[in-house]
């Protein structure tokens, strides 16, 4: 992943008076998060949804995207919606894999984590299609997961979590006096 902003300087803004101390300890947090056990999919399961999200989700590795979506499916937390025409998030999520696993082994003729990547990619093509709505589910949350993670955000230039009053004075194609100048 290519850097927008210099190395630590993520880290320096979210410890500046610019962010609010709740978004700070959020953001700590989700830095500080190591990649976790699986606590809700067994074993071949989680490995299964991480080599899928490292499809979906590329040159994000130090954000454990399946370990997220473990945690909040162990811990009974939904998402905050859900397509009428879908199980339960954790019945869908366990469905959505077993035909991850069922279309690898049909197109590839060997489990999802041993494919070539490019097979990997045709096998999620096919499941798009045929699973669109659990599909489109997965996909979110993936993003959503990876776009949260502080590095991530410096990786692309966001810096609007810094929330505290003033910030938000800056117009457009301005600079804060701490931000980064291209060289």
């Amino acid at each position: 992943m290519t850097w927008l902003y210099p190395a630590g300087s993520v880290g320096n803004l979210i410890a500046s008076d610019h962010v609010a101390e709740p978004t700070r300890a959020a953001l700590q947090k989700r830095m500080a998060a190591e990649p976790t056990a699986p606590r809700f999919f067994d074993a071949a399961e989680f490995d299964l949804l991480r080599a899928v999200c490292a499809r979906l989700i590329v040159d994000v590795p130090q954000v454990d995207i399946a370990g997220a979506i473990d945690a909040r499916l162990a811990d009974g937390i939904g998402d905050g919606w859900r397509y009428d025409v879908l199980p339960s998030d954790d019945a869908a999520y366990r469905q959505g894999l077993r035909t991850i696993e069922a279309t690898a082994k049909l197109l590839g003729g060997a489990p999802y984590v041993a494919l070539a990547p490019d097979v990997q990619d045709a096998v999620l093509v096919s499941v798009q299609k045929s699973s669109r709505r659990w599909f489109e589910e997965l996909l979110a949350e993936a993003t959503e997961t990876a776009y949260a993670h502080p590095a991530v955000q410096g990786a692309i230039g966001y810096a609007g979590f810094a929330d505290v009053p003033g910030w938000a004075a800056i117009g457009l194609d301005e600079r804060d006096a701490q931000e980064p100048v291209d060289e």
